[in-house]
């Protein structure tokens, strides 16, 4: 048979593993605003989604900030890019 090993970790010590990948993640994004995107929730931001999603099509997909509201409509999402929204971001249908 196998043997099994206990891990033990803190809270503490999880955390910042955590924020030390997110970090590293974040490094990788594209800032949505840098395309236009003005995430009030009444400018229509799908323009400035679509051309950040097809300027990163290879890497992390954009970044959509925390706390911000983006109204869009039909964007295309490719198989090697990824949407992160942040605690608080929010797509809003057009």
């Amino acid at each position: 048979g196998g043997s099994t090993t206990a891990w033990t970790y803190s809270m503490g010590y999880i955390k910042a593993l955590w924020k030390c990948a997110m970090e590293e993640v974040k490094d990788n994004m594209i800032n949505i605003r840098d395309f236009g995107a003005v995430g009030d929730g009444i400018t229509l931001d799908t323009a400035a989604v679509q051309k950040a999603l097809d300027c990163c099509k290879k890497m992390a997909g954009p970044l959509l900030y925390q706390g911000k509201t983006y109204k869009i409509g039909t964007i295309q999402i490719y198989s090697n890019t990824e949407l992160y929204l942040e605690s608080g971001a929010v797509l809003k249908q057009k």
